[in-house]
């Protein structure tokens, strides 16, 4: 060994502990890696960046995109995220954590810390409250609410980050990959060793350590070529024992370029293709799903596939949408808030015929009290009747708490928060006020009572008994007032009204069905409004004077016996309670006249033009079938030869440097490589079975865009038709209040002089067939009015021109026509391809 060599050696064995130390330390960084913090924060910035650059269509906003729930969520986790506490476990399944098959568990489990609760409960903080602690629910709150909570919604927003995420690497595959990595091997031989083999000295103990290092950079072109470069290093220390110690490194370079097969953009590339162009179809998916969901909130139907990590992105459609034709509306009950509020004011409208019948039952006993009825019979009809109108309000006030509940489970709340529903959407239909129907039930109590010889025994009594009439009369001057205001209103529409029905006259429907000509005769609103105004005139003198009398017999009980004092309050309460009635049937009719629907002037022709052009699931239903149109090109190149150029060489180094590269050492190769196509059988059917799924998928989007065209049609068939139902069950309820009216007042007209004036046989059978009629009636009318807002905010979705404002809700475009729905432009190119003619404005 030259005096060199000997001094690097023992300068290496000086600095041997030292350098050892350093790369444990090198190395433990480098395994470690970074926290798993920045790999989640890292992949969060691609992800939305991604979701970013595919969000620059106008039609599509998907801003301030998250896939973490915010603090206000019920489903913000607000613990560590990356290094969560252990929930709550079952105690039997806990103990395999402890000790699993006699072997002692991981200690993983014990230092995660103690379990805490799912749901901490700090989300309910920031729900809208009401003053009396309950959750407000109207349809902007119900949305908020929705957004934050929803667990389907949330499993959206991660299968769309989950989509990007697979972008993220298809990236990544085309990016420079660089590569470190180091082994260490410590050598130790001992005397004994070398004496069985001879190979050296007996007695001589030989140490050493070997290392060995690599570093290379590899990346991968888009025309299939591979670029390889890698540096090795290579270093022996000797410990202890003879020779000495060796210094190496090796520089090469690896290139491989295919020619035919796998040498072309389109099988290069198609991954990376394909996984944008999914990524682009998903936010595209998440919008539409979006705009679903506000579709599944407020109507109850079924809002549509929302982004995947599979190809397969909305290509099953959305069906029959507005459903089938079924039942008098024509259209499948509302479900979602709308229907929730539909069921509220149906237990509203159950509560007014109560309240009627119970009117009824008090007349009828008046009545036959005063030897008007000469059997009791009808009494007990009307008895019979009330018990089953309170049976059936009892049921509808559980199906209607039922539906609370499930709505609370869909929008992500526990069922046993308590909220208040109240939306001024549903509101315009309530054609009975609620509060003259407490105004009733109050007057009848007090008729009810006043008869009750065990309850009313002395005038002080009868006279504690009409107290609440003092509050009573403000009530009913008020209520005046807004059955006032509805007549005002009503006179305010004619007018459109008249325009409307003149417009509906020449419906096909209208013929089809055979439909009495007075149900849209313009000219029957003038008699409309003028016989509603006789009757507010008239009740108005009517309630004033029972008012007055009322007052004067308060004033006139003390001269008056029990018995007769108890009849004069029985009967002059039940009239007033009859004329409250007549009160409510007058507003109602005012209320149901003024009703206007918004229009909707769409051909099927121009509405299926339209949708090509907007709808966001049929340009990704395009894109998929270009998608498996590409597929045939990037499987047939699997059929073709392989011929790659391959080029790779190393440069080493000499002198015991690890520096010091010497180009004699330098080797460089060329080849060339090929592989005929002479045995491709897998090949072979794998592209014939490409071809048939292209052809499947042809038939696929054919069928897509026939499932579109037939619930289009569909939706609009189910429009027009429900514009003319509408009038019908209008005209139903308006038939069904005069019919009340009739009946009631063959109840309430006074006998001739001199005549013992009895009620007919079926005096109260009709007036209680009358009121059940009139309360189908009114329910028939209730749900007509929301199936068509339902079928309007269909077709607009259908149609994919539904705009959402910033609280996520729909925003009602008004009237739905081809000027309202397309621009200019857009609209003439329809309606040339479509042949269609021009739409009045």
């Amino acid at each position: 060994m030259s005096h060199g060599h000997r001094a690097s050696a023992r300068a290496a064995r000086k600095v041997l502990p030292g350098g050892i130390a350093f790369g444990c330390l090198l190395l433990a960084v480098l395994l470690a890696g970074c926290t798993r913090a920045h790999y989640r924060q890292q992949a969060d910035q691609e992800v939305y960046a991604l979701i970013r650059e595919k969000n620059t269509d106008a039609r599509v906003a998907l801003t301030n995109f998250s896939v973490e729930p915010p603090i206000s969520s019920r489903l913000h986790d607000p613990n560590d995220k990356d290094k969560p506490p252990p929930p709550p476990d079952d105690p039997d399944a806990h103990r395999y954590l402890q000790v699993v098959d006699g072997k002692k568990g991981a200690r993983v489990w014990e230092k995660r810390g103690q379990p805490v609760p799912v749901d901490d409960g700090q989300w309910r903080k920031y729900l809208p409250y009401d003053e009396k602690g309950r959750v407000r629910l109207d349809i902007t709150n119900a949305m908020h609410i929705g957004l934050l909570n929803s667990r389907a919604f949330q499993q959206e927003r991660e299968d769309l980050y989950l989509a990007a995420l697979d972008v993220t690497f298809e990236r990544f595959r085309f990016d420079v990959q660089f590569g470190f990595g180091s082994s260490t091997l410590y050598t130790e031989t001992r005397p004994e060793y070398y004496a069985s083999t001879g190979a050296k000295p007996a007695g001589m103990t030989l140490k050493k350590a070997d290392t060995a290092s690599h570093t290379q950079a590899d990346r991968i072109a888009a025309t299939g070529g591979e670029l390889l470069i890698g540096l090795a290093n290579d270093v022996v220390w000797n410990i202890k024992g003879p020779g000495e110690d060796t210094f190496s490194s090796v520089a090469n370079f690896s290139v491989v370029q295919p020619l035919l097969r796998g040498a072309s953009r389109a099988k290069v590339l198609e991954r990376l293709t394909l996984s944008e162009r999914r990524l682009l179809d998903n936010v595209r998916q998440m919008y539409q799903y979006q705009q679903g969901f506000v579709v599944e909130l407020v109507t109850g139907r079924y809002p549509g596939e929302g982004p995947t990590r599979s190809g397969a992105i909305g290509s099953a459609g959305l069906g029959l949408l507005a459903g089938t034709p079924t039942g008098r509306s024509a259209t499948a009950d509302a479900g979602g808030f709308l229907g929730m509020l539909q069921e509220e004011q149906l237990v509203l409208n159950t509560e007014a015929n109560v309240a009627a019948l119970r009117t009824t039952h008090e007349q009828l006993q008046s009545a036959f009290e005063a030897g008007r009825l000469s059997s009791r019979l009808q009494v007990d009809q009307a008895l019979v009747s009330l018990y089953r109108g309170q049976s059936s309000l009892l049921s509808a006030r559980a199906a209607y708490k039922a539906r609370v509940e499930a709505f609370k489970m869909y929008l992500g709340l526990p069922p046993e928060i308590e909220v208040s529903v109240k939306d001024p959407l549903i509101e315009r239909f309530t054609l009975m006020d609620p509060e003259i129907t407490r105004l009733q039930a109050d007057a009848d109590a007090i008729a009810q009572h006043s008869r009750d010889r065990d309850r009313v025994r002395t005038i002080p009594q009868l006279k504690t008994l009409l107290q609440p009439l003092e509050k009573i009369r403000p009530a009913i001057m008020q209520q005046w007032d807004e059955a006032q205001q509805d007549l005002a209103n009503f006179r305010a529409v004619i007018a459109q009204r008249k325009a409307q029905m003149k417009t509906l006259q020449n419906r096909p429907e209208v013929a089809e069905a055979g439909l009495n000509p007075k149900v849209l005769q313009a000219e029957s609103l003038d008699d409309d409004l003028k016989l509603v105004e006789q009757n507010m005139t008239r009740l108005k003198k009517q309630l004033d004077g029972a008012l007055s009398v009322l007052e004067h017999l308060s004033g006139q009980l003390d001269q008056m016996n029990v018995e007769e004092a108890r009849d004069s309050v029985s009967s002059a309460t039940s009239e007033l309670s009859s004329l409250l009635l007549e009160l409510s049937l007058s507003q109602a009719s005012a209320r149901l006249q003024q009703m206007m629907l918004e229009p909707v002037a769409v051909t099927m022709e121009s509405a299926l033009a339209v949708a090509r052009e907007n709808r966001l699931d049929w340009r990704n239903a395009r894109a998929q079938l270009v998608d498996a149109w590409r597929k045939v090109e990037t499987d047939a190149d699997a059929l073709r030869g392989d011929v790659s150029i391959t080029m790779n060489g190393d440069l080493r180094t000499t002198d015991n440097n690890p520096a010091h590269f010497d180009e004699k050492t330098a080797r460089l190769r060329l080849g060339l490589t090929f592989d005929t196509p002479l045995i491709r059988q897998a090949e072979r059917n794998t592209y014939r079975q490409t071809l048939i799924e292209f052809q499947k998928a042809r038939r696929d989007y054919l069928l897509f865009e026939d499932r579109i065209t037939q619930s289009l049609r569909n939706t609009v068939r189910l429009v027009d038709l429900s514009l003319v139902n509408f009038e019908i069950r209008r005209a139903a309820v308006e038939s069904a209040i005069r019919q009340v009216d009739l009946a009631r007042l063959r109840l309430t007209e006074p006998p001739r002089p001199g005549v013992q004036a009895v009620f007919g046989a079926t005096t109260a059978r009709d007036l209680l067939s009358a009121l059940s009629d009139l309360l189908d009636a009114q329910n028939d009318f209730l749900k007509s009015w929301v199936n068509y807002y339902v079928l309007r905010m269909l077709l607009d979705f259908e149609l994919g021109t539904m705009k959402l404002n910033q609280a996520g809700l729909w925003q009602d475009p008004g009237a739905l026509t081809l000027n309202t729905l397309a621009p200019a432009k857009e609209k003439i190119a329809i309606m040339a391809r479509d042949h269609l003619t021009p739409e009045a404005p």
